[in-house]
């Protein structure tokens, strides 16, 4: 049994992400979508306290009972990083009663064992060499992984630098302009960045589908808005489709919008009752969005969304924006108007 600990340590709202991200022994090593994926939080509509104490109470009894618990970490949800979240794991398997022994057992010889792997999982004569020099004693103190000396893979000394590419790189100024979009040309336009375009969870193999165009009259007479309507699959529980814009001179590119406060926009929906706001931003490989759900109604009404209510989120490195329709699953429209960030 791989019980992923750290998944549900995070989609409970702790903030062990966060903790290892900070950690000291690891924050040095770690590249930019690594510290960004360990920060990076489950939407509020996702989480729920109970996730972590269920899970480690299921770990403790299937232990008692001799069942092979390994570790493993379902790494890339929010709160996770490839790698770095191994050693939270170990401690979150500590903690639901495995003995520190037990815990790297659960992450070296016992896989190997299981999975009929026999050139590796153990110190000895003719196994691959892949060790790690740590100082302190893991059998003892479980966090002692963290602080890692030296590193052999396969028998080869590894050099721990970070590539150039993993380095966080610098996000362009912010525009002069707070205005995104007033869609007043008779097209859909923006003042800077990328323009608008469909994005659905076609991306994740989901089946949604979105169109978008520009809509003869706005909000408060105005003469347009941008009108996005589609359909919403059954077949993902987080399902989406809407509406993305990328502030970057090219898709993706990141924006320092830390002097920037608050997210504004007109919105109206003839059926919908909620829609959301996703905000991406950090490292480039990390596309998990934070999301902030907000209220609409048939008539056009004004949204303000402070940015430090999108969680996890990093306004040095903005790289997108994008509102969207969720579950239920069916047809949706809204249309949006004077969109900026203040």
């Amino acid at each position: 049994m791989v019980a992923t600990l750290s998944v549900a340590s995070s989609a409970s709202g702790a903030d062990g992400g966060r903790r290892l991200a900070d950690d000291r022994r690891l924050s040095t090593w770690l590249a930019a979508g690594q510290a960004d994926s360990l920060r990076a939080v489950f939407p509020a509509a996702w989480r729920n306290p109970d996730f972590l104490p269920n899970a480690t109470e299921s770990v403790r009894r299937l232990h008692a009972a001799g069942v092979p618990v390994l570790a493993g970490t379902d790494a890339g949800n929010p709160g996770t990083a490839h790698g770095a979240s191994l050693h939270g794991e170990l401690a979150l398997l500590v903690a639901a009663g495995l003995s520190p022994a037990e815990a790297l057992n659960a992450a070296t010889a016992l896989p190997s064992r299981l999975f009929e792997l026999g050139d590796r999982g153990r110190v000895a004569v003719g196994r691959r060499a892949d060790l790690l020099l740590v100082d302190g004693d893991p059998t003892r103190d479980i966090e002692a992984t963290r602080a890692i000396v030296a590193i052999w893979k396969n028998g080869y000394p590894i050099d721990r630098a970070l590539e150039a590419d993993e380095r966080p790189t610098a996000s362009a100024a912010a525009p002069d302009a707070s205005a995104i979009s007033d869609i007043e040309s008779g097209e859909i336009a923006v003042r800077f960045g990328q323009n608008w375009t469909v994005t659905t969870d076609a991306l994740v193999g989901g089946k949604s589908t979105a169109t978008q165009r520009w809509l003869a009259g706005g909000a408060g007479g105005s003469k347009g808005a941008l009108h996005v309507e589609g359909v919403i699959a059954s077949e993902l529980s987080f399902a989406w489709s809407g509406s993305l814009f990328m502030p970057g001179a090219s898709p993706f590119d990141a924006v320092d919008l830390s002097q920037r406060r608050v997210l504004v926009f007109q919105v109206r929906s003839p059926a919908r009752t909620s829609l959301s706001a996703m905000l991406f931003s950090g490292a480039p490989t990390n596309r998990q969005p934070s999301i902030v759900g907000f209220d609409v109604t048939p008539e056009w009404r004004e949204v303000r969304i402070p940015l430090e209510r999108f969680e996890g989120s990093d306004a040095t490195r903005v790289r997108g924006l994008a509102f969207t329709a969720g579950q239920p699953a069916g047809p949706f429209a809204f249309d949006l108007d004077d969109i900026r960030i203040e």
